[in-house]
């Protein structure tokens, strides 16, 4: 997005990016999230949108995104001018398991041991 000429708000979810702790400095800190819900999520974004007096924004997401900000619209649509998804991340039954299984990080012996740490 050209921030020259829109207004760009990137949220961050518990845990990623710029947010603390970060389970991308320490996988353990993902302790902290395991009560954390999509509903939860949406409540985070909808306070940012509230902190900054936006009245309504244009929601984008991509993959796990996706599901955010489709959740985030249904929750919130009168504050959604639009709704633009890429790479969708349904959360079906199916997708969670090729992505939260243990056995989808066989081979990889970081993920793994990230995986068990994340389990402990």
């Amino acid at each position: 997005f050209d921030a020259d000429t829109f207004f760009v708000v990137e949220v961050d979810q518990r845990g990623t990016g710029d947010s603390t702790p970060s389970v991308r400095e320490d996988i353990s800190n993902a302790r902290h999230y395991l009560d954390i819900s999509i509903g939860q999520m949406s409540v985070d974004f909808e306070s940012v949108r509230t902190e900054l007096n936006i009245d309504q924004w244009l929601v984008f997401g991509g993959s796990w995104g996706s599901t955010l900000g489709l959740d985030y619209a249904m929750r919130y649509p009168e504050r959604c001018l639009g709704l633009i998804i890429r790479g969708i991340y349904l959360n079906t039954k199916e997708e969670f398991a090729a992505i939260y299984s243990r056995n989808s990080f066989e081979g990889n012996s970081r993920r793994l041991a990230e995986f068990d740490t994340f389990l402990e």
